[in-house]
């Protein structure tokens, strides 16, 4: 497909992804229909005097920042993000990547939030070929979380050997602000716990993605299914019980939700007795 058909089709999938005000240094305030890149120059699109749309060049190092208007996609995906869809977000965040890419190492920009959500999700639905594909297209974010995540993920997918991740995962899956790394990382531990049947070890894993990285909240419906596994391993089916409603009110998007529900030991018909 040419560049420039797909540009079009990106703009009609994603007409909301404008730019509003761009704040210059000197303090201005310029207000645009929408934005683009090219090297060291910005493009704002402006209506004159006269009603016509015309398109005006500034220098890239003129700009404080960008504040983008809300960007519907964007809006969408945060909804799904906050209900555990995972194939939601992959799904949208993969057009978004080249609209928020150019503006990366601008102020404002959306390219880390974007970032973050794939990444999450690629996290706990792994994808070889997503993963790669967002590896080539990575930019340096600022983000110290989210530079160790992707470090982390990639040993996770690279098929680095299982005692040396769970070390790197211990070293990691401590309190703090790397709440994507940390959380990952806890997800990894409680996963190695499972295969061990070390039920306590796992089940403290799993919730600790709950306790300190609750703002991750596509990191949840996997640490609850697992939590969930840790306790029907211990056969305390009452709290395994308590998780899943808890998965089913919290995360009802989440894909994690049918295959907690099937852990749950259905109660006999009436009238049988065990």
């Amino acid at each position: 497909m040419k560049p420039l058909l797909f540009l079009v089709l990106l703009a009609v999938c994603l007409p909301g992804l404008q730019a509003q005000d761009v704040l210059l240094k000197d303090g201005k305030v310029l207000r645009s229909l929408g934005i683009r890149r090219e090297g060291n120059f910005l493009f704002l699109k402006a209506t004159n005097p006269e009603g016509a749309v015309s398109e005006t060049l500034l220098q890239l190092n003129l700009v404080d920042r960008i504040v983008f208007g809300e960007v519907p996609v964007l809006v969408e995906l945060r909804q799904q993000a906050a209900t555990g869809n995972v194939e939601g977000v992959l799904a949208k965040t993969e057009p978004l990547l080249p609209f928020a890419r150019p503006f990366a190492d601008i102020p404002g920009n959306l390219w880390a939030e974007v970032l973050r959500l794939r990444l999450s999700a690629l996290a706990v639905s792994p994808r070889p070929e997503a993963f790669a594909a967002l590896q080539k297209q990575w930019l340096p974010t600022g983000d110290a979380d989210l530079e160790a995540a992707v470090k982390l993920v990639a040993s996770k997918l690279s098929g680095t050997d299982r005692k040396a991740l769970e070390q790197t995962c211990r070293s990691l899956a401590v309190p703090g602000p790397h709440t994507v790394t940390a959380g990952v990382a806890w997800l990894e531990l409680g996963a190695a716990a499972l295969e061990t049947r070390e039920w306590k070890a796992a089940l403290r894993a799993f919730l600790s993605v709950g306790v300190f990285a609750p703002a991750q909240r596509l990191l949840q419906p996997a640490a609850l299914l697992g939590a969930i596994r840790a306790f029907v391993g211990m056969e305390d089916f009452n709290s395994a019980k308590s998780l899943l409603e808890e998965l089913r009110t919290e995360y009802p998007g989440a894909a994690e939700l049918k295959q907690a529900s099937a852990l749950i030991p259905l109660p006999p018909p009436v009238g049988v007795q065990n």
